[in-house]
């Protein structure tokens, strides 16, 4: 929903990396018309989102090289 808000204002989303701008570069931005309790709400299920993303990356990761060990 921020992209196309961001797009219908003439905001350019897509970086020349070809990358669209991040969650939290939206929310930071002056132009962005959310509340500062939307804005904090956004912020804290990022941080939990990342939290689990990391977790799950981990663990998947150390199966990974557990069954790495068990071929050589």
């Amino acid at each position: 929903m921020l992209h196309e808000f961001f797009e219908r204002r003439g905001v350019q989303i897509v970086q020349e990396d070809g990358r669209s701008l991040l969650l939290s570069q939206m929310i930071t931005r002056e132009d962005c018309r959310l509340s500062q309790g939307i804005k904090d709400n956004l912020e804290s299920l990022k941080q939990i989102r990342d939290a689990v993303e990391h977790t799950l990356f981990e663990e998947q990761t150390l199966d990974f090289f557990r069954s790495s060990k068990l071929v050589v």
